[in-house]
């Protein structure tokens, strides 16, 4: 009953604020609907042995494992250099102190006989468990994204056991790397569009981006937990498997990020909507059952497209423009039905949209809105140790993640 008291109480008192950011700071005061967990709260969450055992590896240490078994490469030196020798992306070297004992670990839990590659989750048995929050689907779209593809999906296969990877209209090379990841991690799912996705007055149905998006969907379970990856980023497998945990007192798992730049051997920051850090974005975790990709029709003739990702189906000029949000999911089930609440993870992953052809002209106009990494840091609205780990704004560790995509394409 109290949920619904906030949510009404809420309700009647924005309507009388025309300032959409003092509705939002008003929201939240009332309903307390996002909780920031802090760093230092997170493990408090996991249980402490699995606490302790994961935070005694690191992410190059999972993936040495997964390239070796990739390869049929024996473990059997502590420090390891690999290659991951792709046939169809650029190869990159990883080096990894503890890959031996994390070999050695992983065989006495028998976690390496519940999964199909290695990571976190191989240490803890709730992980199996596939309708639990520790593992969920990774839900992936991908057109055209070969200079980053290979790299990003590797990133997070220390965190994310299966996944889901559609495709649509690829002619520079995507479509066989995300074959060839697929076939060397056989819980991942290559989904191919058999339609093309025209983004401008589409001629059909089956054109439409949000029936590609569904088409993917509906390779995921009902009733488990799936979570949106952009394939232009780069995650920490680690700090994104630790911020599944949160589930346990949130509906909704939004991760947050920085948005990146790079130019001169040197790491910029984007100054989005909501700052130089985005706590809350388009990349969340959340139950299939609980949502679906729709269209939406605005009543407000006023509307401005400010989103890049935000789609015109029809005449843009006429009265009611048709909008399609690619990434708008919106709940089902009655409209009174409780809120949701949603937890924010620590820093987790970077983006990097100037690699994106479609997208680097756009962005590269906006270079007097960037903020170099060094005056990110010294900055007051950087939440650092709170929320990041100074680890994260480490400017040559995102130059040396940055020299692994395949920007010579």
């Amino acid at each position: 009953m109290l949920i619904y008291v906030k949510r009404y109480l809420a309700k009647f008192l924005c309507a009388f604020i025309p300032i959409k950011s003092l509705r939002q700071k008003l929201r939240q005061k009332i309903e307390n609907r996002c909780i920031t967990i802090t760093r230092d709260a997170i493990d408090s969450f996991i249980p402490k042995p699995i606490a302790n055992s994961i935070n005694a590896f690191c992410n190059e240490d999972f993936l040495t494992l997964n390239f070796a078994k990739e390869h049929n490469l024996p473990i059997t030196q502590e420090i390891l250099n690999l290659s991951n020798a792709s046939k169809t992306s650029k190869p990159y070297f990883i080096q990894s102190h503890r890959a031996l004992s994390l070999n050695g670990s992983i065989s006495e839990g028998g976690g390496q006989n519940n999964n199909r590659h290695y990571g976190f989750f191989c240490l803890d048995k709730d992980s199996s468990n596939p309708k639990s929050y520790l593992n969920p689907w990774a839900y992936v779209r991908v057109k055209n994204e070969a200079r980053t593809l290979r790299a990003s999906l590797d990133s997070i296969l220390p965190a994310i056991q299966r996944g889901v990877i559609g495709y649509n209209d690829c002619d520079d090379g995507s479509e066989e790397i995300i074959l060839e990841f697929c076939k060397s991690y056989p819980s991942f799912i290559p989904a191919k569009y058999p339609y093309n996705v025209q983004i401008h007055n589409p001629k059909k149905e089956e054109n439409k981006l949000y029936n590609y998006c569904n088409f993917v969907f509906s390779f995921i379970p009902k009733d488990e937990w799936f979570i949106k990856i952009d394939v232009d980023h780069l995650y920490d497998a680690k700090k994104l498997y630790k911020s599944f945990y949160l589930l346990k007192q949130s509906d909704v798992l939004a991760l947050s990020r920085i948005d990146c730049f790079v130019e001169n051997n040197r790491v910029y920051i984007l100054n989005s909507s909501r700052g130089f850090y985005m706590r809350a974005g388009d990349q969340t975790m959340r139950k299939v059952d609980r949502c679906n990709y729709e269209r939406i029709v605005p009543l407000d003739t006023s509307f401005q497209l400010k989103h890049h990702d935000s789609l015109i189906i029809g005449n843009p000029t006429t009265q009611q423009k048709a909008i399609m949000q690619k990434d708008y999911l919106s709940y089902e089930g009655k409209k009174d039905s409780p809120y949701r609440k949603v937890c924010r993870s620590e820093l987790c992953h970077y983006h990097f949209p100037c690699i994106k052809t479609s997208r680097a002209k756009d962005y590269l106009l906006r270079r007097g809105e960037y903020i170099w990494i060094q005056d990110f840091i010294k900055d007051k609205s950087c939440p650092l140790h709170t929320e990041i780990d100074p680890e994260m704004l480490d400017e040559q560790r995102i130059l040396a993640l940055y020299s692994r995509f395949d920007l010579e394409r």
